[in-house]
């Protein structure tokens, strides 16, 4: 056999061989979570840091730019009041700006409601029916997108 091929055959053999080990993941059966492969990465892991902590628990860059863009996004009211419509509704509520756009259909008090807000500072609409009650909003802060800021 060439050279080139016995590499290629090498090549496929643990390609496949790695493919059958990751079928398994993820099944009660015992031998698959007793694999040595299963418990390399870790070992891995620590052998190559300096601290203790594992490589997966720290998050990525887009992992965390994407969990503090809330936060750190900064509207101020002027561009919350161009999100006026049904199709781009945008509302700041006790200093956060939510996009609700997509919660317009599902709000049980109906669409009508969140239209009211869109493009305004909804703040005392939305104490005047929500205040104290945690449901609504814990359902408001999926739809954070910022902080408003001096106008």
């Amino acid at each position: 056999m060439k050279p080139t091929m016995r590499l290629f055959a090498a090549t496929l053999t643990t390609v496949v061989a790695g493919s059958a080990v990751l079928a398994g993941c993820g099944s009660s059966d015992s031998t698959s979570s007793t694999s040595p492969s299963a418990t390399e990465p870790a070992a891995v892991a620590s052998a190559t840091q300096s601290s203790p902590a594992p490589a997966t628990s720290s998050p990525t860059s887009s992992e965390s730019a994407a969990s503090a863009s809330p936060a750190a996004a900064e509207y101020t009211l002027d561009q919350v009041a161009t999100h006026n419509s049904s199709g781009d509704c945008w509302t700041a509520i006790q200093g956060k700006v939510y996009d609700l756009t997509d919660w317009e259909d599902q709000h049980p008090g109906g669409a009508a409601r969140i239209q009211s807000l869109c493009g305004i500072d909804g703040t005392s609409q939305f104490l005047d029916q929500h205040e104290g009650d945690a449901q609504p909003e814990s359902v408001l802060a999926g739809y954070q997108i910022g902080v408003l800021v001096g106008s």
